[in-house]
């Protein structure tokens, strides 16, 4: 409990997150917490940083914060607020009465303050009256909304987190791919095609073959693909589904989507589709040409595909959320319309 002279000044305490865990202020300013997302380690550090500055706040949080291309808080650019609508007015009531509920709890604490707190009990009561007019005031003074409807900063065009859409509205795929020194410019692209698409707050999955442990990494999507009913997006260069030594090569990857009734999406990256698998006699492996049949079993002449020849990430990025999202149409028996609409091309 402040003394009656510090109850009587107004103090701004200018610390760093760190130093202020488990402390609390009634109003709490956080000022330049925001950082770009890597899709990295500092990425944890960044949203714990954001996390523990906003909770220090017992009655209101403010966010300070220059525009971060590519941060956390980007998003806030796509925000708009209006005081004179509906749900403005409630959430404006709704806010009022947490302050004070919060209030109520801070007089009740300050109530039952003992008189071996204090010096004497009248300082104690001129500190108790001074704490509860400071209340009274914040409480009374009304709380400002801000109209942006004439914010004039420009809107970001592309997340990388946001929000305000939502996981399930798509299912959580996959890229299978043959991560060889032949792709290694496609392996570039759908990687960046990725980010794209988890910017979009879209999940997906896409193994780093470099990792030490990519046979366990590859086993655990699969499963997570089964688990919740994803779509396998193949990319479908001329060797995939391949047979190779691999024991989680692009072969067994179809062959376990296949097996457990997971929904493949063949992507088109070469003028060679079907894929055609290196088999025959000669092949160090696949000597029965078992690859070629397990890509006409998983991809026939009437199945969609998705053609991505000579687009751009983006352009990719866009056509794979727009086939996902129709599939999650589908899944509730809404069948999309998709011949003629430049998305898909049949054989």
């Amino acid at each position: 409990m402040q003394s009656s002279v510090q109850a009587q000044q107004e103090n701004i305490v200018l610390d760093t997150v760190d130093n202020a865990d488990g402390l609390e202020q009634l109003v709490v300013v956080c000022v330049g917490l925001d950082a770009p997302i890597q899709r990295h380690l500092e990425d944890l550090q960044t949203r714990s940083r954001l996390y523990r500055g906003l909770t220090r706040a017992q009655l209101l949080a403010i966010v300070v914060n220059e525009k971060v291309l590519g941060g956390w808080l980007e998003f806030l650019g796509m925000v708009t607020f209006s005081e004179s609508s509906d749900e403005a007015l409630a959430e404006k009531e709704s806010v009022q009465s947490i302050q004070k509920a919060a209030a109520k709890v801070h007089q009740e604490a300050l109530q039952t303050q003992t008189v071996e707190e204090s010096h004497a009990e009248t300082h104690d009561a001129g500190a108790e009256g001074d704490d509860n007019d400071f209340l009274d005031e914040f409480l009374d003074k009304p709380m400002p909304v801000w109209d942006t409807s004439g914010n004039t900063m420009s809107q970001p065009t592309a997340l990388l987190f946001n929000p305000f859409s939502s996981a399930d509205e798509v299912p959580i795929a996959m890229f299978s791919m043959r991560w060889n020194e032949r792709n290694k410019g496609t392996e570039r692209l759908f990687r960046d095609v990725a980010e794209l698409l988890r910017g979009r707050c879209i999940r997906i999955l896409a193994v780093d073959a470099q990792a030490p442990d990519f046979g366990a990494v590859t086993l655990r999507y699969l499963h997570v693909l089964k688990a919740k009913r994803g779509v396998m997006l193949a990319v479908c260069t001329a060797d995939y589904g391949e047979m190779t030594t691999d024991p989680f090569s692009t072969n067994i990857q179809l062959t376990y989507a296949l097996d457990h009734h997971i929904e493949i999406l063949p992507l088109k990256v070469e003028e060679i589709y079907p894929p055609q698998p290196p088999s025959g006699p000669d092949h160090p492996v696949d000597k029965h040409r078992l690859g070629e049949l397990l890509i006409w079993t998983a991809m026939p002449p009437d199945k969609f595909y998705l053609d991505c020849c000579l687009k751009t990430k983006d352009q990719i990025a866009d056509e794979i959320e727009a086939a996902l999202r129709d599939r999650k149409a589908e899944a509730r028996n809404i069948f999309p319309r998709l011949r003629g609409s430049g998305l898909y091309c049949l054989i």
